[in-house]
């Protein structure tokens, strides 16, 4: 699949941020949450092969960067709205550990909630420990972070003791069994 951006509209999509958040406020949500993975349009702008764009945001990766840095910008105005950031551990397998680590250390500046990764552990083939790019993240993210995906009561504990993630979350986990939480305590 390729990203091919027309960014004449990007402006225009931009502009639906705010509304969206004032949205979400009025109905008792604490801000937005911005999706940068899975495959969905922040994870595409971000990653290098399927982001073909020949304007400003395709390209180098501060070009790719710089739509995710302005949605972000535009979900987080005031001390009142908080935006969350969901990114993907898959985009570290490619060679481009560095870059999101610079690009993490700037979300700090705009006030997230959290950072949230989804530890892709199990989906793909990797030779980096998912502990180290997880604890990378945490390094230069300077707020929480969240990790998910494939964890267990056990790596949930270790993950955390080892000052890696401040927070495991258990989505999947949880939806199928909301006893979850006890079933963890009694364990």
């Amino acid at each position: 699949m390729r990203f091919v951006s027309d960014h004449r509209r990007d402006p225009g999509r931009r502009g639906d941020v705010p509304p969206v958040r004032h949205s979400a406020k009025r109905v008792g949500f604490d801000g937005v949450k911005v999706h940068g993975a899975n495959g969905y349009l922040m994870d595409l702008s971000l990653q290098p092969v399927p982001n073909h764009c020949a304007e400003k945001y395709g390209g180098s990766f501060e070009s790719r960067f710089r739509f995710l840095h302005e949605i972000v910008k535009a979900g987080v105005t005031g001390r009142s709205h908080i935006c969350h950031l969901t990114v993907s551990s898959v985009a570290w397998q490619q060679g481009q550990r560095r870059k999101f680590m610079h690009a993490f250390e700037r979300q700090s500046q705009n006030r997230l909630g959290y950072l949230a990764m989804l530890d892709e552990f199990g989906f793909v083939f990797s030779t980096e420990s998912r502990t180290l790019i997880v604890f990378d993240a945490n390094k230069a993210f300077k707020g929480n972070v969240i990790v998910n995906n494939s964890y267990t009561c056990d790596t949930d504990k270790g993950v955390v003791r080892s000052g890696a993630v401040d927070f495991v979350g258990f989505d999947r986990l949880f939806m199928s069994n909301t006893a979850l939480a006890e079933h963890f305590q009694n364990d």
